[in-house]
């Protein structure tokens, strides 16, 4: 199904008629080269961020890990009581 898309602003559409000359395509090719482009380079700037924090989260984790244990590791017991009410 073909769907039309108007554009209104008369710099966009002078810059997609220039680029569509330079490029010696169609409007629509020269459309859709700009826009999966700019989309790829989007979504590799989200993958990077996504995988940086993955990568600093693991270095917070290996910090706490690092840390020395101070007494024994709590339990539900001793945190609750029989009805799971809090101490």
């Amino acid at each position: 199904m073909t769907q039309a898309i108007q554009v209104k602003r008369a710099d966009v559409v002078a810059d997609v008629r220039a680029l569509s000359a330079l490029l010696g395509v169609s409007l629509t090719d020269a459309i859709h080269e700009a826009v999966k482009e700019r989309l790829m380079k989007k979504q590799a700037e989200v993958r990077a961020e996504r995988e940086a924090g993955h990568r600093r989260a693991d270095e917070i984790l290996k910090e706490i890990w690092a840390m020395p244990r101070i007494g024994p590791v709590l339990t539900d017991a001793d945190l609750y009581d029989d009805e799971g009410m809090p101490k």
